[in-house]
């Protein structure tokens, strides 16, 4: 199972050009300093954050390979977090662990829930679940297999529908999932459909977009950015770029399912040493301003 943190700030003004700068501080200092040996992803920060209301979105996977480890470095991330909190203080947060709700303590900052607050705020998976089997229902006339992963490929004509169902809805991913819709809208890739897989060894439904080459789809996912493991240098992607989603997640496919990646995605070099990153990924268009 893959979990990620989830994180969302909204405020009337947008971000000024010194929060932006501080923002971007923030960010790069705590992935430069990152004391961890596993690392699933840099802390992203959505490039198309400031936007309507939202001026700050993004999300961070994190490594599941040992309880130990996600807690560490789940507490490691809040403290970026908190640090970009304390900067953005006139801000509404909403921060979720998957679908749990990260609590703000004004003495501490961000931190997980204690058993008793859990049990009174959190959302059982079962009922993401349940709202997305009613989705499918209602948006999806076909299912696909793809690399063992049931997957229902959402019509674009019905993507402002679909956005209105789940705004009005009490889906516990509702936030993640509407910031999600809204970027797929706004870039506009014909190769990119959005669909609902049903993933995780079987646990969980999720929107994902999938790539369409050579009359084949693909699940993939939208990166902003990659660390070179050579140097340690975050790459920063200017350009709507996609990850074949085996290489982003390998928790995401059956076990025993290696995927074919399409040629097109290949391995690019470094920014700063020119070495080759550790990943394949493939620029589809230009980002929006």
């Amino acid at each position: 199972m893959s979990y990620s943190l989830y994180y969302t700030a909204k405020r009337n003004t947008p971000l000024t050009d010194t929060e932006n700068s501080s923002v971007k501080n923030i960010v790069e200092k705590y992935n430069s300093e990152y004391p961890f040996k596993e690392k699933a992803e840099d802390f992203c920060v959505y490039e198309f954050a400031s936007k309507n209301d939202i001026i700050f979105n993004g999300s961070t996977k994190l490594p599941g390979s040992d309880v130990e480890l996600l807690y560490e470095v789940s507490v490691y991330w809040l403290k970026c977090l908190t640090e970009i909190t304390v900067l953005l203080h006139d801000c509404q947060w909403t921060v979720t662990f998957d679908d749990i709700n990260i609590i703000y303590d004004k003495d501490t900052g961000w931190r997980f829930s204690t058993d008793e607050e859990y049990s009174k705020s959190t959302v059982p998976f079962k009922e993401n679940n349940s709202a997305m089997e009613k989705l499918i229902y209602k948006y999806c006339n076909k299912e696909y297999t793809i690399d063992g992963v049931k997957t229902y490929i959402i019509p674009k004509e019905r993507y402002d529908e679909l956005y209105h169902d789940i705004e009005i809805s009490d889906m516990p991913l509702k936030e993640r999932h509407l910031s999600f819709i809204k970027y797929l809208k706004e870039i506009n890739i014909p190769e990119i459909y959005l669909s609902i897989v049903f993933a995780y060894g079987g646990h969980l439904y999720d929107l994902i977009p999938c790539y369409k080459y050579d009359r084949k789809l693909y699940h993939v996912s939208l990166k902003n950015g990659w660390v070179c493991l050579e140097c340690r240098q975050p790459n920063t992607f200017n350009n709507i770029t996609l990850m074949p989603m085996y290489e982003s997640d390998v928790d995401f496919l059956p076990l025993d399912v290696t995927p074919e990646i399409p040629p097109v995605f290949k391995k690019i070099p470094c920014q700063k040493c020119g070495k080759l990153l550790n990943r394949r990924f493939l620029i589809v268009g230009i980002l929006p301003n």
